[in-house]
Formats: C-alpha cells, sequence, structure tokens
C-alpha cells in the first residue's frame, strides 16, 4: 500500500507543477476499451500554477458500446468555471500479440472561462500497447490532438503530442490509475494530468479489471 501512496504523491505533484488552463482537453485514456454493457467512473484533479493559479475537478464515466468502441462522458468545474465533454472512442485495431491498438478519439467540449463560452472539437489518433512487469499491468499510450477552438469573435486550429500511461496495480486492483504529458505543439497549452477510476457492470456493480 505504500507503493500506491507514493503513487498519488508523484501524481498530485505533477498536477501541481501543470502549466494548462485547460486540463479537460487531456486525452486521459489508453487504447484499451471498456466491454459492452459495462462502465467506468473516475476523477481527475488539476492544480493550475498561471494565470493566477487554481484548481479543476473533473469527474467522468466511461461507457462500452461495441468490441471497437467506448464512450466517456465528463464534468468539470474550478478555474474553467465549467466544462462539459462527450468522446467517442473507436479502436479497429485492438492490442493483440505484437500489435498495439491503433485508433482515434473524437471529442467535443463546452467550457466557460472568466465569462467567455468556449466551443472545442478535438480530433486524436492514438496508439498504446500493454505490458506485464512486477508492479503492475502498464499501458503506454500516445496521440496527437488536433483541436479547434471556437470563441466568441474567433476560432482557430491548436495541436497537442500527448505521451502517458494507465496502470492497474496489484496492491490496488480495483482501481485504474493513469498519467499523462500534454506538450504545445500550435497555439496550445501544455499539461501534466493525473486520473484515477473504477469499473462497474450494470449487473454486478463495482469490480475488478
Amino acid at each position: 500500500m505504500k507503493s500506491i501512496m507514493n503513487l498519488f504523491f508523484v501524481l498530485t505533484t505533477f498536477c501541481w507543477a501543470a502549466q494548462s488552463q485547460a486540463g479537460y482537453l487531456t486525452i486521459g485514456e489508453s487504447g484499451e476499451l471498456v466491454k459492452p454493457q459495462s462502465y467506468r467512473i473516475g476523477a481527475a484533479p488539476q492544480f493550475l500554477t498561471n494565470e493566477g493559479g487554481g484548481m479543476n475537478v473533473q469527474a467522468f464515466l466511461d461507457a462500452g458500446w461495441t468490441e471497437e468502441m467506448t464512450s466517456r462522458f465528463s464534468f468539470g468545474v474550478g478555474k474553467v468555471d465549467f466544462n462539459i465533454g462527450a468522446s467517442l472512442k473507436y479502436i479497429p485495431f485492438p492490442d493483440v500479440g505484437d500489435q498495439p491498438a491503433i485508433g482515434v478519439k473524437a471529442t467535443g467540449y463546452f467550457a466557460r472561462m472568466a465569462s467567455e463560452s468556449i466551443t472545442t472539437l478535438q480530433l486524436a489518433p492514438m496508439i498504446s500497447k500493454k505490458y506485464q512487469s512486477d508492479n503492475g499491468l502498464w499501458i503506454p499510450y500516445t496521440a496527437v490532438a488536433f483541436n479547434v477552438g471556437t470563441f466568441k469573435d474567433r476560432s482557430g486550429l491548436s495541436t497537442n503530442f500527448v505521451i502517458g500511461s494507465e496502470l492497474q496495480h496489484p496492491e490496488a486492483e480495483r482501481f485504474l490509475f493513469a498519467a499523462e504529458v500534454g506538450f504545445n505543439l500550435k497555439d496550445s497549452f501544455s499539461w501534466v494530468a493525473g486520473f484515477v477510476s473504477i469499473p462497474f457492470d450494470s449487473k454486478t456493480g463495482f469490480k475488478k479489471r
């Protein structure tokens, strides 16, 4: 359990060091899919150090639709007054043998910050590959996010390169942890973010992964 506490400390420290105003633009997941009729709920605290500092707290719900598609619905409040997001992750090529999971995640956001409304459409090709270690099951992933943002009087395209990993730790098998770093490629933000979630299904409730 000590290693789990260390993991929480590392994630919190990384989040505090983040320079992102808009942590809701994160990818936050690998190419692994939630099974049909199963769900996953989670939370992602975000600590901001620019624009006067502050904190965002985001909750999300993942739902499995098919063997190739998962959705995510999210809601957050904090420094960004509020943000609402909905995404579809499509993985036509699963993680099998030496083949990594390859697919795309499409997300729509509506947010409000400092009395300004922001609508963003994000398209993110992504790839991931899981591997087992003594510390648990790691699922590193990477993505390139293309974000089209619309403000009151302007719109524009921004891009990010994102790298992260999910982790199922043997000392906390009911939970799925994740952390990622987002790099600004064009007119966007850079961030470090952490996530934690727990799976459940409609018949048996909360369960181990």
